[in-house]
Parts: C-alpha cells; sequence; structure tokens
C-alpha cells in the first residue's frame, strides 16, 4: 500500500476556522506523503438537508479516517455529525481529539470509535503509519477505547521541543468550507467571512503548557495527563518564520495576537531582547497579548510596547475572596489595578476581562468587584464570561460533589458569552465604562438594596441608555485607536470591522433572541442530544479493499 492511500478527513464544527491544533496535525500529515484534508463547518444546521451534504461529501472523498476537534460547547455539534456519518458510511472509523476527549474520553467513546487524548502532534503519525500497515492500534500513544468490554488508554507524553512541530497556512491547502447548505473549497474570501475581524488578525501560540492551577481552567487537568507543569516555549526564530510566512499569504493581516497564557512570563531576559529585534525587524506590525495581571511588570510591558505591543488583556475575573478560595487564581485586584494602570500609562489599549453568574459569589464579593472595575483605567473594552464547569476542571469536581444548587451540569449546552440579564450583569457594565463618580452612586444604592426603589430604576435604566447609547461606543472608539498607535487613518480604516465585532458579541451577551437569530455563528447551536451510536459494534468489511478489513474491524 503507498504512503498516499492512505486518506484523513478531518472536520471542525468549531464556529471560527482559526482551529490551531487541527491545522498542525494536517500539515504534520501532508509533511509526511499522507493525504489530507479539513472541512469547517462553523454554522451547521441540524437538519437532514445540511447533514445529507456533509455525507455526500465524506462520500465522494472517501477517507480511510475522519477526525474531529471538539471542544466542549462543540460536543452535540460534532455528536451528531458523527452519529449521522456512523449510520451512512459504518466502515469508515471516526477518531475525536481535542481539549474536551482529552479531560472527558469515557463520554466521548460513547459515540465514536477512538479518542485521542493529549498532544496527538506525534500520535496522528502514528495512526496513520498504523493504518498503511494494517496494524491496529492499540499501541498508539494517546490512543482510548473499548475492546472486548475493556477500557484501553495509553499515555501519551507531551512534546518537549515544539520547535520540530510544523507551523500552518492560516488558510489550509485541501480544506473546504459547508455553508448556505454548500461545501466549496475554502479560499481567502470565504475565510474571511467566518474569521473574525474579517482575517485582519492572526492568531498564534508560541508555548504550551501552564504552571497555574486556576480551578475554572482545564489546565490543572492537562498537567497531570502530561505529567508535567514545564512552560516549553518555541524559538522567536521558530514563531517569527511563521508570522512572516503567514503575512507573506494574507497581506491583509494587520494585527498579531499571541494567545499563550504565559506570554510575558517566565523567560530570560535575553528572550525578549531577541524577541523585540526579530520582531520589530520582520513583523513590525501591531500586536496583542493576555497575561496573567500578578506577573506583568513596567519593564515587560515598556520594553514589549517598543516591539510593537498595542493591545493587552487583563483578567480581573472575580473578588480577592472567589480568586483565593474558589479559582485558586494566584491574581488579585491589586494586580489587576496595577497592570491596568501601566498599561493606560504608556497608551496601551486594554479589555478587562470578567467571569460572571458565579453561584459561590456573595453579595459583598459582587460589589467588591463593581469598585474595582468602577476604579480601573478608561478607555476599555469589557469582555464578561458567564461561569462553566468544564469537565476535567477542579471547579466541576467541587460542583458536583456539593451538589449545588442553580449550577449547570452539563456544560456542552453552555455559551459562555451568553449570561443572565440580572441587575448586577448590568452593573458590571456600567462600572467598567462610566467615570468612577457616575459608579459608585448607582454602586452604593445597590449595595444598600436599594434596587426596588423608584430612585435606583430611574437613575439605573437612564445610565444603562446613556452607557449603551454614548459611553461605551466612545470607549471602543477611544480604544480601538489606541491599538492603531493613535493613527487616525488606521483607526478609521479598522473601526468599521472591530465596531461589527463589539455590537455583534454585546447583542450575543444577553437573551436579545430576535437579535441573537441574525447573529447565530457565534452561538452555540442547539441540537437535540444525539444517542450513542455503538451499542453492539457489528464487524464490517471494506467492499473497496480487502485488506482494509483487519484494520477496519480493530476501529469497530
Amino acid at each position: 500500500m503507498r504512503e498516499s492511500s492512505v486518506k484523513f478527513l478531518f472536520i471542525s464544527v468549531q464556529k471560527t476556522m482559526d482551529v490551531i491544533g487541527l491545522k498542525c496535525l494536517h500539515y504534520q500529515l501532508l509533511a509526511n506523503s499522507f493525504e489530507s484534508s479539513i472541512l469547517f463547518v462553523p454554522a451547521l444546521n441540524p437538519d437532514e438537508d445540511s447533514l445529507d451534504e456533509i455525507g455526500k461529501f465524506v462520500e465522494d472523498m472517501a477517507p480511510d479516517i475522519i477526525g474531529f476537534s471538539v471542544m466542549t460547547i462543540d460536543f452535540n455539534p460534532a455528536a451528531l455529525v458523527t452519529s449521522y456519518l456512523k449510520q451512512h458510511s459504518p466502515d469508515i472509523p471516526v477518531i475525536w481529539g481535542g481539549h474536551h476527549p482529552t479531560v472527558a474520553p469515557e463520554s466521548c467513546v460513547e459515540h465514536c470509535d477512538y479518542v485521542l487524548m493529549g498532544e496527538a502532534d506525534e500520535a496522528i503519525l502514528k495512526i496513520a503509519n498504523a493504518i498503511k500497515k494494517n496494524q491496529g492500534l492499540e499501541n498508539v500513544p494517546g490512543i482510548y477505547f473499548i475492546k472486548d468490554g475493556e477500557i484501553i488508554k495509553n499515555e501519551l507524553p507531551p512534546v518537549e521541543n515544539i520547535d520540530s512541530l510544523l507551523t500552518h497556512q492560516h488558510v489550509p491547502q485541501n480544506s473546504y468550507v459547508f455553508m448556505n447548505n454548500e461545501i466549496n473549497p475554502l479560499d481567502d474570501s470565504l475565510s474571511n467571512e467566518f474569521d473574525r475581524f474579517a482575517g485582519r488578525i492572526y492568531n498564534i501560540l508560541t508555548s504550551r503548557g501552564c504552571p497555574l492551577s486556576c480551578t475554572f481552567c482545564c489546565n490543572s487537568y492537562l498537567k497531570n495527563i502530561n505529567g508535567t507543569d514545564k512552560l516549553r516555549r518555541r524559538s522567536v526564530t521558530n514563531f517569527i518564520d511563521e508570522i512572516e510566512d503567514a503575512i507573506k499569504q494574507r497581506p491583509e493581516i494587520a494585527y498579531i495576537n499571541f494567545l499563550d497564557d504565559f506570554f510575558m512570563i517566565g523567560a530570560e531576559k535575553d528572550y525578549w531582547k531577541d524577541f523585540s529585534s526579530q520582531y520589530k525587524e520582520r513583523v513590525n506590525k501591531p500586536f496583542f497579548t493576555k497575561p496573567i495581571p500578578s506577573f506583568v511588570t513596567k519593564e515587560n510591558i515598556t520594553g514589549l510596547k517598543k516591539a510593537g505591543l498595542t493591545w493587552v488583556g487583563l483578567g480581573l475575573q472575580a473578588s480577592d475572596r472567589i480568586n483565593e478560595e474558589v479559582f485558586d487564581r494566584p491574581s488579585f485586584a491589586s494586580h489587576f489595578l496595577d497592570s491596568a494602570r501601566m498599561c493606560d500609562n504608556e497608551n496601551i489599549a486594554v479589555y478587562y476581562d470578567l467571569i460572571t453568574d458565579n453561584p459561590f459569589e456573595t453579595k459583598q464579593d459582587k460589589i467588591d468587584t463593581l469598585r474595582v472595575l468602577r476604579d480601573a483605567p478608561k478607555p476599555c473594552l469589557l469582555s464578561v464570561y458567564s461561569l462553566t464547569y468544564f469537565p476535567g476542571t477542579k471547579l466541576y469536581d467541587k460542583v458536583h460533589k456539593e451538589k449545588l444548587q442553580g449550577a449547570s451540569e452539563d456544560a456542552r449546552e453552555s455559551d459562555l458569552i451568553l449570561h443572565d440579564e440580572s441587575i448586577y450583569n448590568y452593573l458590571v457594565r456600567l462600572a467598567a465604562h462610566l467615570n468612577p463618580k457616575m459608579s459608585e452612586k448607582i454602586i452604593s444604592m445597590y449595595e444598600k438594596d436599594q434596587e426596588h426603589t423608584l430612585e435606583f430604576k430611574i437613575r439605573f435604566y437612564a445610565l444603562r441608555l446613556f452607557t449603551l447609547g454614548f459611553r461605551e461606543p466612545l470607549n471602543y472608539f477611544l480604544t480601538i485607536k489606541r491599538s492603531q498607535r493613535g493613527s487616525w487613518p488606521k483607526t478609521l480604516k479598522a473601526l468599521p470591522i472591530f465596531f461589527w465585532e463589539g455590537f455583534r458579541r454585546y447583542f450575543s451577551q444577553f437573551q436579545f433572541n430576535f437579535i441573537r437569530k441574525k447573529l447565530s455563528y457565534v452561538t452555540p447551536i442547539k441540537v437535540k442530544k444525539p444517542q450513542p451510536v455503538f451499542v453492539n459494534r457489528p464487524k464490517v468489511t471494506s467492499s473497496e479493499d480487502p485488506n482494509k478489513t483487519a484494520v477496519l474491524n480493530e476501529f469497530r
């Protein structure tokens, strides 16, 4: 059997096409002479026609194996498509990988044939070679499956030298997109329709791992899986090469977004000196990063600004008590405010992160959070996320152990940016955008339990209107202007794209259903929970190639 006869098809049901891990696996296969394609399904309609179209595409392509990249919030759409494919193409094995299959493989293997846990860059080649040689997958690192009623789970060590891994193209070769109920080859134009900010931002990871153990994050579980909390960095030359190549492919890229949890942390001064020099010389575009406030220093901020840093995301998340006692997060209000003021002094744009809808919060916790936002420098943007209990996190275990009332038990049906229409959640926006004097008045009334009084209601709704109609758009404009290094021409050029993203996100945060229908791609699609397909897995044979029968039955 020729190497090229082993054909992979990856499917992503995530809302954007910026699936970095999947793209890396794709290029790993291509570089080793295997066939590989990607089908992006960013706007799945769970109807028969849509599934039939995907099924026909799979039938025509006839892959040897199908791989899904699955985040928790993508579980139900992934299970729906998988169920359809297993009913209509039962001889094609399906494997799930990604964050959710890694932390909750037992729930995934009910729907697919195999789960691939952990960093799959090297394991994917072992799978390809096993199929090529008509061998089973029992010995592939990271594989989780059920055989004769017994769970088989293989350890998968993390990749130590991440410079050895292949980078990817922003719009991968051999990629397709499902939209408007049809599948077409993916090109730059189609990609821009679903990419955030119309493809003008390039997202990149320069490291893997996180030494922290925040209870709402699955990194603590991944550390146990990987057996290390070591932060592994790519060399500066390695990731600058990737950025440079991306810009050559897509000259419209205007902004670089470093997705690393620890971008500013833990490296030697020479590393940052090398980064600043190479980035300024070879890229010279504004960039964004999201550091943990407790690790931000004036030296980092000023040094990286010279290289092109124009935007920083800072996570407040909650009150000091919640961060310490519930989230186990070593970052507090003082760190947040200090970092925000450093950025403000350097004229660097900021946005603030907050986690809301938290059943562990007391009234005093909320008031403390509001006053931190009151004191935070403006202008700013604000990202508010509803607390979600992801499998594999310590918080998930805590919620289930304590049987906490009001806590959602199934993160697979969650929408992180959709939060309750509570007075507190609206006060959060007011505190983030209004001046301290205006904020304090309404916060004080809330503290005194006056939210049911006529005076509070009048003031509250007037401030909501004032914020939505004036203060928030003004802050948005001023923040975008800062992110464009104060350039009016660049600001005016970028503003329409950023404004549309902000508008879409804002009206997706509350239950404005009549608007949310128009903005469906930023919200999870509600689908009926698919039932597991494989209760009694029959033996299968391949009519195409009798020599494949053994490996196909191994998958079953």
